[in-house]
């Protein structure tokens, strides 16, 4: 348990690094030694961003839910479906989709769950979806490493693919205000 936690919190630190050098790289030609050194306080600002955004409390919870959420399926089956990046992108597409739509039929105050549940997805949407990635790329890697059941093109091509739509998410969690 103490090595999946362990492969989580640097899978997270790899995706904030690779979005600072994402945003260095589209955003300039030319960099100085400063620049490409400098990752720790984008990692520190995003942390930050995302604090001024929730509250801290909320932002664990949800983050922590969703993470244990998008463990847990690799850990359910020992079948590709389950150790795959497919629920991860099945839940990329159609999330922005039902947030819009929450969205634009969203109730302030109602005595119905059921618009709390939906102004919660509107609320934290991506939030969840960077916290279940995190979570099945870790449990991706964590499988593999301790079961040897996956091949290896498998979990390169899957991580690939999660995080290549990780970034996107937290590059557009990040830009949002």
């Amino acid at each position: 348990m103490l090595y999946l936690l362990m492969v989580f919190v640097v899978f997270v630190l790899f995706l904030l690094s690779v979005g600072y050098y994402v945003t260095l790289i589209s955003s300039k030609d030319v960099y100085t030694r400063e620049e490409i050194t400098s990752v720790l306080p984008f990692i520190t600002g995003s942390l930050g961003k995302l604090a001024d955004r929730y509250s801290p409390g909320r932002f664990l919870l949800v983050f922590l839910a969703a993470a244990l959420l998008g463990v847990a399926f690799p850990f359910m089956a020992n079948n590709l479906f389950f150790n795959s990046c497919a629920l991860f992108v099945i839940l990329y597409l159609v999330l922005p989709i039902v947030r819009e739509r929450f969205a634009s039929a969203r109730v302030e105050a109602s005595e119905y769950y059921r618009d709390d549940v939906a102004n919660f997805i509107v609320r934290y949407a991506g939030l969840m979806l960077i916290g279940f990635g995190s979570g099945n790329g870790a449990a991706l890697m964590y499988v593999w490493a301790t079961t040897k059941e996956l091949g290896f093109i498998w979990l390169l091509l899957n991580l690939a693919i999660l995080c290549v739509l990780l970034e996107m998410a937290l590059l557009s969690e990040l830009g949002d205000d």
